[in-house]
């Protein structure tokens, strides 16, 4: 069978520079590819299921997420080392399209002073990717690739504004699934992250953002394989949040330029909320409402004095 390789779908951020401290990559690698399994495809010695595999290669820093999909069967990807041993995060989803396995790791064994991720394989090393089935002697096309952040993506210069920003982005092209809480985590609905836009200026605290499954499918939400990343940078009354509001949509504009990033801004009103302003930040040739297009700052002012305005960053 003829393969056919392409860059995934959404968008594969360009390569761009910040000019704040040292030059920091935006934009991750992405490939996809289609095959097939058959009744002539090999098969494990011990179960009744045909798999491919596919060698590949991953430096020392490197984060990865391998991605199987398929309507004919459910899929399911490993990685396996050269003693045997599976290794990754597993993660399966149902999606319209039919079923989706993704396997995430990274290797590394130390970010940012966290505790030590649990990996058999260390960098630069060789190991097979296996793409198999979960049921027993079946067949059929699949969908399967990869996302890659390279070493130099998986840290960020922490009095960097654009460092952590362009470092955000690349996390969520990967749909957050190569951020270190979530290699250990493989419970894919919800969780919290510390690796923040605004980090705390308390020497003993952190700052948390929530990354939660995109629950606006109101008739299927188990369906959605995208997260949603929500930061609260600021909660102040309104004179305060009207002057961070425009400083932070101005240093994020700074980050981007705009040869590459579209801005458009848009105030709404909502029952809830009340006026929400809110910026958006897209690339150019897509629009906002495409997947893995656009995030956004959103500041919302509440109708009653009681409440303090809120500025949310968002990545849905």
């Amino acid at each position: 069978m003829k393969k056919r390789s392409i860059f995934f779908q959404g968008i594969l951020l360009f390569c761009c520079f910040c000019t704040q401290a040292q030059p920091v990559k935006l934009g991750i690698k992405g490939q996809k590819s289609e095959a097939e399994l058959i009744t002539t495809s090999p098969k494990f010695n011990d179960a009744n299921r045909y798999y491919k595999n596919v060698p590949f290669t991953l430096k020392a820093g490197q984060g990865i997420v391998f991605i199987m999909q398929s309507a004919a069967f459910t899929p399911l990807v490993f990685l396996m080392g050269k003693d045997g041993k599976t290794f990754g995060t597993q993660r399966i989803f149902e999606t319209d399209n039919g079923k989706e396995a993704r396997v995430s790791f990274i290797a590394q064994k130390d970010l940012y002073g966290r505790p030590k991720l649990d990996i058999p394989v260390p960098g630069d090393s060789s190991f097979q990717v296996v793409f198999t089935s979960q049921e027993d002697n079946a067949t059929g096309k699949f969908m399967y690739g990869f996302k890659l952040i390279d070493s130099s993506q998986m840290i960020f210069d922490d009095n960097s504004f654009c460092s952590r920003l362009f470092y955000l982005i690349n996390h969520w092209q990967a749909g957050w699934d190569i951020l270190p809480q979530s290699v250990l985590n493989p419970v894919p609905n919800s969780g919290i992250s510390d690796f923040c836009l605004l980090p705390s200026k308390e020497l003993f605290s952190n700052r948390y953002a929530s990354i939660s499954k995109d629950f606006r499918d109101k008739e299927r939400p188990y369906l959605s394989t995208k997260r949603s990343y929500k930061e609260t940078l600021l909660s102040s009354t309104a004179g305060e949040a009207s002057e961070f509001y425009t400083k932070v949509v101005d240093d994020i504009k700074n980050c981007l330029g705009e040869k590459n990033w579209v801005f458009e801004a848009e105030v709404k009103e909502d029952n809830i909320y009340g006026t929400m302003h809110i910026s958006y930040f897209f690339v150019k040739g897509s629009v906002k409402d495409q997947p893995l297009a656009s995030f956004k700052i959103v500041r919302r002012i509440p109708t009653s004095d009681a409440y303090k305005n809120e500025i949310q960053l968002v990545f849905d």
